[in-house]
């Protein structure tokens, strides 16, 4: 008995195969292990996929392209089937498969880490070559720890930022101490409210949270000139104007938090950031998060850095 065709869009194997890069034994394949089912025909006896066949396909991609056998692919997809009776070995699937994919990602990035202090190295040597300067040493260029790996100093959480927070944000950060090392857009409370409230607009480039430190609120993290098409895809900065809180890692981990946030939420590939190079707290929180100085200019008399990070 043929299946009825819906009437949405419908793709033809090859269309897939282009779409996926998989050759079209493989679609095949999958339809005969019950991967892909509900397939159906033309009267030609030619294969009709729906999107709910390009769902299940992007399913399976990030399954294998992150280790998950297909044996447990479709183990998964059965059990969906009746999600009320098997969400237990469901949420065990999903949860084992996301802890081996942490361990891995864990893996890449100590390796992409002594990747990189490879090239930095290579780069000393080249220019020590250049100038006739002894050659470095390859241990001074190891990778400064992720902050990802570390324990968060304390509970560390960001929170929704609202009118109230941006207010007294403003105020909090109205003094010469803070504004010598971070300048302010907003000269007035009013200027900040209406800032915000920018911020909530469809068309927003901005995208901010608070940072809350056992639930106390004691700064912001926030992005800026977020643009996917463009490198980087976002520039970040980041305050904790509580003094008592400082030099206690609570900004390192504030931003690692935010860093997994905007990169899930705007499908960002680098960000990047500004900073005085003297400004050597604020240096060591980005340097802990994986960014990588690029540039540094100088206006002024007044040295900055930019640093830059992938994501």
């Amino acid at each position: 008995m043929k299946k009825t065709i819906s009437p949405d869009k419908t793709y033809t194997i090859r269309e897939l195969s282009a779409r996926f890069g998989l050759p079209a034994s493989t679609l095949r394949y999958y339809e005969e292990q019950g991967l892909l089912p509900d397939v159906a025909r033309t009267a030609q006896g030619q294969r009709i996929y729906t999107q709910a066949h390009i769902d299940r396909l992007n399913a399976i991609r990030c399954f294998k392209d992150t280790g998950l056998p297909l044996g447990k692919i479709h183990e998964f997809f059965e059990c969906e089937k009746d999600i009320a009776r098997n969400i237990d070995k469901i949420i065990e699937i999903v949860t084992t498969h996301e802890q081996n994919t942490r361990n891995q990602l864990a893996d890449m990035r100590q390796n992409l880490a002594h990747i990189h202090q490879k090239v930095l190295y290579y780069n000393a040597v080249k220019k020590a070559c250049e100038t006739h300067a002894p050659l470095p040493c390859f241990d001074d260029f190891a990778p400064v720890a992720d902050a990802s790996h570390e324990k968060p100093p304390l509970q560390i959480t960001l929170g929704t930022r609202t009118a109230e927070t941006a207010a007294i944000y403003f105020h909090k950060t109205n003094n010469d101490a803070i504004r010598r090392y971070l300048p302010q857009k907003a000269k007035t409370v009013e200027e900040a409210l209406l800032d915000y409230e920018q911020t909530l607009l469809p068309e927003a480039t901005s995208y901010g949270r608070t940072i809350l430190c056992d639930g106390q609120y004691v700064g912001d993290v926030w992005c800026y000139c977020i643009r996917p098409d463009d490198t980087p895809n976002a520039m970040i900065s980041y305050c904790v104007f509580e003094t008592a809180c400082h030099g206690r890692g609570i900004a390192t981990w504030a931003l690692s938090l935010f860093l997994d946030e905007i990169a899930a939420k705007y499908h960002l590939r680098t960000v990047g950031a500004f900073t005085f190079c003297e400004n050597t707290a604020s240096v060591r929180v980005l340097e802990k998060n994986g960014f990588v100085l690029a540039e540094e200019i100088t206006e002024d008399g007044i040295a900055s850095g930019y640093y830059q990070k992938s994501l």
